[in-house]
């Protein structure tokens, strides 16, 4: 598949105190040739080391960053120093990705169903985020219990 933009950068670390992210910095010309203006926190799809992601181009310090999942870094045997090549395009801007018990959870509870619609792209994507990162069922099924009561008390994706 083709993607209009493509980057070859090392793999370091983003320090944030308590932990880290593995990222890659965007250039300052694929940051120009980007309509981060408009979207500071662009949404991307395409593919990292060769298999498929989807993402943000995340402001810090000035620069813009993309993070390189850990499932891919597992899958690919990439670490830190690591010069990889993403290719990838914009995104939906406003594409949330439901994982399944998350949706039955919503589907149950009309009330958190309309206000769920009412949160933003990016708290919506938060608390779906935090349901979908639960290895088993019990832990999944116990976040969606927590998300639904995080809605229901107007707190975020990470419970303030």
């Amino acid at each position: 598949m083709f993607y209009p933009y493509e980057l070859e950068a090392e793999i370091e670390a983003l320090d944030f105190g308590r932990f880290f992210y593995e990222v890659v910095w965007l250039t300052e010309d694929l940051r120009a040739a980007l309509p981060l203006d408009e979207y500071p926190r662009l949404r991307v799809a395409g593919e990292i080391a060769g298999m498929d992601f989807n993402g943000a181009c995340m402001p810090s310090d000035g620069r813009h960053y993309l993070m390189v999942p850990k499932a891919i870094r597992v899958k690919q045997g990439l670490g830190l120093g690591d010069v990889i090549t993403d290719s990838f395009g914009d995104d939906d801007q406003d594409r949330v990705d439901v994982p399944p018990e998350l949706a039955d959870g919503l589907a149950e509870h009309e009330e958190v169903a309309e206000m769920w619609a009412a949160l933003t792209p990016g708290k919506q994507r938060g608390f779906a985020h935090r349901v979908a990162s639960a290895k088993t069922a019990p832990t999944r099924a116990r976040r969606v219990e927590e998300v639904i009561g995080h809605i229901l008390d107007g707190k975020g994706p990470g419970g303030r």
